[in-house]
């Protein structure tokens, strides 16, 4: 009984803390989207749109 209540303790922890980690990189992401948007509305060509599109990809990816 007490193995199986260790266990199961660690385990709700361990998701607790992945699911708090997620919801800052979620709030992280909603940010910097919301940076870009300005970043765009504030210069409406096409040449920094591409830039900004390669680096949101690439800050996704990783």
């Amino acid at each position: 009984m007490s193995r199986r209540v260790r266990t199961t303790t660690t385990t709700t922890t361990a998701g607790k803390s992945s699911a708090k980690s997620k919801k800052i990189s979620i709030s992280k992401r909603k940010i910097t989207h919301n940076v870009i948007k300005k970043k765009i509305s504030v210069k409406k060509s096409s040449s920094t749109k591409r830039y900004l599109e390669q680096t949101s990809s690439i800050k996704s990816c990783s």
